[in-house]
C-alpha cells in the first residue's frame, strides 16, 4: 500500500482544512462593527518629548460622552494651551477633541462651536482615568489648573 494520499483524498482534506480554518465575510462584518471604537486619551504636557497616552474602557468612553453631552454649547473659540499643561486630546478614528480651560472644542480649525463645562468635570474625570499612567508632576501640573472643588 502506498504512504501517500491519493489526490482526491488530498483535496477533500485541503477544503475541509479551508472551510474550517476561514471567517465568511459576514462573520468578519459582525465581529467589528459591534465593538466600539477605541478612545485614546493623550495629556498635552510636554514639548520635545512624547506625552502620556492611555485607552479609556468601553464604560469609561460612554461616560465620557454623557458627560460632554450634558454640556451647553458656544459658538466661538475656545481656549487654547502653550507651553506646559496644554489640555487633554480625546482620539478616536473619526475626530479629536480638546479638553482645556473648563471647554471641550474640536481639534478641527474650522469647527465654530464647543462645550463649556464650568466645573472641569471632563478635565477632571479624564485626570481620573489616567492615575495609573500618569506620575505625580504630570498630576500635580495638571491639577494646579483646576480650579477648587466646592
Amino acid at each position: 500500500m502506498s504512504r501517500w494520499l491519493s489526490a482526491p483524498a488530498c483535496l477533500v482534506i485541503a477544503v475541509l482544512f479551508a472551510a474550517c480554518s476561514s471567517q465568511s465575510v459576514s462573520d468578519v462584518g459582525t465581529t467589528t462593527s459591534s465593538a466600539p471604537a477605541p478612545t485614546r486619551i493623550e495629556l498635552g504636557i510636554y514639548s520635545g518629548r512624547a506625552d502620556p497616552q492611555w485607552q479609556l474602557t468601553a464604560e469609561q468612553a460612554e461616560a465620557l460622552d454623557q458627560l460632554i453631552a450634558s454640556l451647553p454649547t458656544r459658538t466661538g473659540l475656545p481656549a487654547s494651551g502653550g507651553l506646559g499643561h496644554h489640555g487633554f486630546s480625546i482620539i478616536r478614528s473619526d475626530t479629536t477633541q480638546i479638553a482645556y480651560q473648563g471647554t471641550v472644542a474640536s481639534s478641527d480649525p474650522k469647527a465654530d462651536t464647543y462645550r463649556v463645562d464650568a466645573t472641569f468635570s471632563v478635565e477632571r474625570f479624564l485626570l481620573d482615568t489616567g492615575r495609573g499612567v500618569l506620575n505625580g508632576v504630570e498630576i500635580s501640573e495638571v491639577t494646579k489648573g483646576l480650579p477648587p472643588q466646592h
